[in-house]
């Protein structure tokens, strides 16, 4: 695994191992979180998770200035929005249904870019 910079909710945390990349995304504050994934190296390519619940929203971005992609979502018969949480100040942002993907996969995610720092294979993208 690559050593990674992980942003909770705008606090950074350096993670050496998959167990602590584990313990950080588990953390939750009223069901959700908010984290910034890039090497410590550098601070692009970088993968953006939204999480609240069972539903995430995904963004890859490959270098600074880029539009960016979103995971293409592989929930049907889910809610007309979710807000999600966007920084330690209780900001929320409400993203449509239409583009949330299960949590479960949003974390795998997470992790194939923690062992590849590339765009992760798990899910189809659409360009923003």
């Amino acid at each position: 695994m690559n050593q990674l910079e992980v942003c909770v909710l705008d606090e950074p945390r350096t993670v050496s191992t998959l167990n602590e990349l584990a313990e950080v995304l588990a953390s939750r504050i009223d069901g959700g979180n908010h984290f910034e994934v890039a090497s410590v190296s550098s601070t692009f390519p970088m993968l953006d998770v939204m999480v609240q619940g069972s539903y995430a929203v995904v963004h890859y971005f490959a270098f600074d200035g880029a539009a960016g992609e979103q995971a293409t979502s592989n929930v049907e018969g889910g809610p007309e929005e979710v807000a999600f949480p966007h920084s330690a100040l209780g900001e929320r942002i409400v993203m449509p249904g239409s583009v949330v993907i299960d949590s479960g996969t949003a974390i795998a995610c997470i992790e194939q870019f923690a062992q590849t720092l590339s765009r992760p294979t798990l899910v189809g993208w659409i360009d923003l």
